[in-house]
């Protein structure tokens, strides 16, 4: 069955057959096969391919002695074999067609307009829900585009002014899979007493520089206080909550109203971009840092600058060592404490990444002199217990126990081992103090 969208109400049956050859001026009536054509697509999309790359992969399909040999089809008479396919001359694709097609795939242009026209229609047909909307200018290149446009509903502004004073806001900013114009999606969202996350707003952009997240948070200022205004002057009605939530909401507006509405902290990403922005539109909020992005950060060697990747690899074992130690770090709660507790980090970061040069035994000197280094420096924080990393023979399954080869208490260090780690060290050090050791930060 087909529908072709020139005329939705008729349907087209086509039937196995044979028909007659074309003759004459009917051969150029005929369509390329679209067998080919998707074999085609999909060649052109793998990275880097080329026009005559692409031909010539058509052209092993052409040729039954090719690599790839012919297509296969069951035979008109049945009996489930499969035979040889070789498409007739009719339905090959041409060079040109093949030209054609790279040229449509990689138009990037063609690839934009439609989602960005999209976008401005949807804008003009429903501006109470999408806002702080700028178009994207073609002319200039996407490194300076501006485009944005933000997404909220009326439910979505009663979570934030019905949960901002107790559980507070968030921003969370991603890039990935998330649309195919490689626009930075960027949440802003509440928790509720049941500690679910409730979206608030979503902001699609083409970056997330502080002057963007600036406009952002303000539209949605925006938006929130005119919201709070008709719930407290009675023009709207508040929708699927319960009595109890409704008189949160109208208890909320009136501060917003009277602008006496507090957030009662905002949690963020390791961005100073974000940072930067609330400190400019919400001075006085209280600011956390989302401890999930400080270990995803610290594990990645994420850099403000957006650098990531150490030229070293770390083991595991030493990562997980480095994010107790760091957590640790993160209790010091005074100015005056700070440096001895920087140092008391800084020494235990060197002991662990200098002891991979030689792995003491347990219960020896050096052992217990490791193990101390570890321990919270605070009486209240909980004493964190590493968990054991398997190796390749133990996660490989059980074996025999003959052929397991029980490893030593104690190795000698080979003798690169200790300059690499001194390499080591010192980015890693170098690492915290442009990262992590500075006044947004700390």
């Amino acid at each position: 069955l087909e529908v072709t969208a020139d005329d939705l109400t008729q349907v087209k049956i086509w039937m196995y057959g044979e028909h007659p050859e074309a003759q004459g001026d009917q051969v150029h009536e005929l369509m390329p096969s679209r067998h080919l054509r998707l074999l085609a697509m999909d060649l052109l999309r793998v990275s880097g391919s080329k026009v005559s790359l692409v031909k010539k992969e058509i052209q092993k399909i052409y040729d039954s002695t090719g690599k790839m040999g012919a297509t296969t089809r069951l035979p008109s008479g049945g009996g489930g074999v499969n035979v040889t396919y070789v498409p007739p001359v009719h339905r090959h694709l041409a060079g040109k067609q093949i030209t054609n097609l790279m040229r449509l795939h990689r138009h990037r242009k063609r690839l934009d307009e439609n989602p960005f026209f999209a976008v401005q229609i949807l804008v003009n047909m429903d501006e109470s829900r999408l806002f702080c909307y700028k178009a994207h200018d073609f002319e200039r290149p996407e490194s300076l585009s501006e485009f944005m446009v933000a997404c909220t509903d009326n439910f979505s502004l009663d979570s934030l002014i019905l949960n901002g004073p107790v559980g507070g806001w968030a921003l969370d900013s991603s890039w990935r899979n998330k649309n195919e114009n490689r626009a930075a999606v960027t949440f802003l969202i509440t928790v509720n007493e049941g500690m679910h996350a409730m979206p608030g707003c979503v902001l699609l952009s083409a970056n997330t520089r502080t002057e963007t997240l600036v406009e952002f948070l303000h539209s949605v200022k925006i938006r929130l206080r005119q919201r709070a205004i008709d719930i407290v002057e009675g023009r709207i009605q508040i929708e699927s909550r319960t009595d109890e939530q409704q008189a949160t909401i109208r208890n909320h507006a009136r501060m917003i109203a009277d602008d006496t509405f507090e957030v009662s902290h905002f949690m963020i990403d390791k961005c100073l971009a974000e940072l930067y922005a609330l400190r400019q539109v919400y001075p006085h909020v209280t600011i956390r840092l989302c401890q999930f992005h400080v270990v995803q950060a610290i594990t990645r060697w994420d850099c403000d600058n957006g650098d990531r990747g150490s030229p070293l690899q770390l083991g595991m074992e030493v990562k997980v060592q480095i994010i107790f130690l760091f957590r640790d770090l993160q209790r010091c709660r005074s100015w005056d404490e700070w440096p001895v507790e920087k140092d008391k980090f800084l020494e235990s970061l060197r002991r662990v990444i200098m002891s991979q040069t030689e792995e003491p035994a347990e219960g020896t000197a050096d052992s217990e002199e490791i193990a101390a280094s570890l321990r919270p420096a605070h009486p209240n924080a909980a004493v964190p217990s590493l968990p054991t990393v398997q190796t390749k023979a133990q996660s490989a399954g059980p074996i025999g126990a003959s052929n397991i080869k029980q490893k030593s208490s104690r190795r000698r260090a080979r003798a690169n081992d200790r300059p690499r780690c001194e390499v080591q060290w010192d980015y890693v050090r170098s690492y915290f103090e442009d990262n992590w050791f500075i006044e947004d930060w700390i």
